[in-house]
């Protein structure tokens, strides 16, 4: 499962969350979203060598993966919401390179871009919680973290920008 760096501060569905990563070795790297516990959330994860060697989703790095975790036990995971291979995964930069990430989550479909040329988008399942790190057998570091709140609806004919209206 790896370690998580969760933000706690506020739960979101709907958001756009922006940072800088610095990535020293190959191994698994990514965010997480929807936390409410290690046992329910969605997560997308980079891997840029072959691991796992027995892979138990039938996905074997270097790739890309989208999951929704359901348990802590076996089953982990439904099967991957989306996923990518070379040459379709570009692998991120290693040995410290800084490069960008930005993960848009809107209605259960996310948008993942990263400045080096990975994208990964896709649909997951709803859900409030927190928005993190998640790091597998990784050393990297995180800088510039910035999370926003979305709307989820068009405001049009809702009752405050009604209301601000009429006080026109």
């Amino acid at each position: 499962m790896g370690t998580f760096a969760i933000f706690t501060g506020q739960a979101f569905e709907n958001f756009k969350i922006d940072l800088d990563v610095s990535a020293a070795d190959n191994d698994g790297m990514g965010l997480v979203w929807g936390y409410t516990s290690t046992a329910s959330h969605n997560r997308i994860m980079m891997i840029n060598d072959g691991w796992p060697e027995v892979p138990l989703d039938g996905e074997k790095g270097p790739m890309i993966i989208a999951h929704h975790r359901i348990s802590d036990e076996s089953p982990w995971y439904d099967d991957p919401l989306a996923v990518a291979h070379p040459p379709e995964y570009v692998p991120f930069p290693e040995g410290g390179a800084l490069q960008h990430w930005t993960l848009v989550v809107q209605d259960g479909h996310f948008q993942f871009t990263t400045d080096f040329g990975t994208e990964l988008e896709g649909d997951a399942p709803i859900l409030e919680g927190y928005v993190g790190i998640q790091l597998y057998a990784m050393q990297a570091y995180f800088d510039n973290i910035v999370i926003e709140a979305t709307l989820a609806v068009d405001p049009q004919g809702k009752l405050a920008t009604t209301w601000a209206a009429l006080k026109r």
